[in-house]
């Protein structure tokens, strides 16, 4: 079995984390995950059309107000549970890096790993509001919980 990373502990309890703003998960993941920022340029141009449009879909936002910010994962024995099945499954090569994109103003977060997905998605947490007014924040934060419960925690 894998070793835990501290973003595993954190949200294998299946609690309720107070929210979290996209600079904090962005320095979390930099300093627990050893995640670096890619350039822009480094990126194909195709990669951020397509997560553009996945982020204004259904927002009143434009383009121009979009600040993306794209974090390379590295391979290391902490972080291979994200790796794990992309490799098995031949999504990725060796050398390829796993990436997260997180749009600051909206808090979206973007992975080809559904497990790194999942965990960031409820370690950025859920507000009191969502919490006590049952929203569909609410509905989606509860659902990830178990499904984390069900596929992850073991």
């Amino acid at each position: 079995m894998c070793q835990q990373n501290a973003l595993t502990r954190i949200v294998a309890d299946g609690q309720f984390l107070p929210p979290k703003t996209a600079e904090e998960v962005i320095r979390f993941l930099e300093k627990e995950l050893g995640a670096y920022r890619i350039a822009e340029e480094d990126l194909e141009p195709v990669y951020l059309q397509v997560s553009s449009m996945n982020i204004l879909r259904g927002r009143n936002l434009l383009k121009e107000d979009l600040e993306m910010i794209v974090l390379g994962i590295p391979k290391n024995s902490f972080n291979m549970i994200y790796y794990e099945p992309l490799l098995h499954y031949g999504a990725f090569g060796a050398d390829t890096v796993l990436t997260i994109l997180i749009e600051k103003k909206t808090n979206y977060i973007e992975t080809e790993s559904p497990r790194l997905f999942s965990e960031v998605f409820l370690y950025q947490g859920i507000s009191p509001y969502n919490i006590e007014n049952k929203t569909l924040d609410y509905n989606l934060y509860c659902d990830k919980i178990e499904w984390y419960k069900k596929y992850y925690r073991r």
